[in-house]
């Protein structure tokens, strides 16, 4: 009887160690298991943050920087067309040369740049409206109104709806020689407004 009972003990004991061994290796796998998916969270947390910086432009210096804010806009220097009186003289395009006589435009097709806006006479009505300077000579006009007078005979060489149209179309404008010349688009390539500045006569 002695013998079943410590046989009896001996198996109970084994059944209780292994059953406390395999519980401890459970809370060990599962610890692990824990601790593990902490270090991969702290990783990827890591390798975002190190993402995130690498993205940031490095403007050191602050060269960068300067480079690209003189990219935006860099206008050209237009004090040599400002508060001038500009009258035209010929209208050039592919298709030939435009020869405007002044002595029968009197102040006709005029134009003049003051305070951030355009203002002339065309023919006959006088007209105004903003400009904008964009890089380097880049230039826009508009929206340009006008007066509504009806003149009795239009010039023959240019229309007035006509040079109303190469001021809207407008993109660039340039000074060389002394005269003005503006830079209209068209379809057969560029329409060029040359003007002559108007002498005071005192």
């Amino acid at each position: 009887m002695a013998a079943f009972f410590k046989k009896a003990y001996r198996n109970a004991r084994i059944y209780s160690l292994t059953l406390i061994s395999g519980f401890s290796i459970f809370i060990s796998k599962e610890y692990i298991l824990k601790k593990n998916r902490i270090v991969f969270k702290i990783l990827i947390l890591g390798a975002g943050l190190f993402a995130s910086c690498a993205s940031k432009p490095n403007v050191g210096d602050g060269q960068t920087a300067k480079s690209e804010s003189k990219a935006i806009v860099n206008p050209a220097d237009f004090s040599e067309v400002l508060e001038k009186t500009w009258e035209l003289i010929e209208v050039k395009s592919n298709s030939g040369v435009v020869i405007i006589e002044r002595q029968d435009m009197q102040d006709m097709y005029t134009v003049r740049f003051a305070e951030g806006r355009l203002s002339g006479r065309a023919a006959p009505n006088l007209y105004n409206g903003p400009y904008t300077q964009g890089n380097s000579h880049d230039i826009s006009f508009g929206p340009i109104a006008s007066t509504k007078m009806v003149m009795f005979q239009e010039p023959e060489s240019l229309k007035e709806h006509e040079y109303f149209s190469y001021l809207a179309k407008t993109i660039r404008w340039m000074v060389s020689s002394g005269q003005l010349m503006l830079f209209a688009p068209s379809e057969s390539g560029d329409v060029v407004l040359a003007f002559n500045e108007v002498e005071n006569v005192d």
